[in-house]
């Protein structure tokens, strides 16, 4: 995530998982301006690291910023992902 809200996701959520007795690291892997049709790639890298639990996307916003990139069509690109 980027932006205002990205930077209050990850301390909002890491504080609530602590609250709950939840010991967790939560790490904002966003990728700047990245769309739906570039998540698949950087998903899978995130899955396979050994240190992942869990990988929370927030996908859609920069699909309509740039809706005339190529791939740019967010709920064919979350159901592939």
């Amino acid at each position: 995530m980027v932006g205002n809200q990205g930077r209050l996701f990850r301390p909002s959520l890491q504080a609530l998982l602590k609250a709950k007795g939840i010991d967790a690291q939560v790490i904002n892997a966003g990728v700047p301006f990245d769309t739906t049709a570039g998540y698949a790639k950087n998903v899978l890298i995130a899955m396979y690291r050994p240190e992942t639990d869990i990988v929370i996307l927030q996908p859609g916003a920069n699909d309509r910023r740039f809706p005339r990139d190529e791939g740019n069509s967010a709920p064919p690109n979350i159901a592939a992902i």
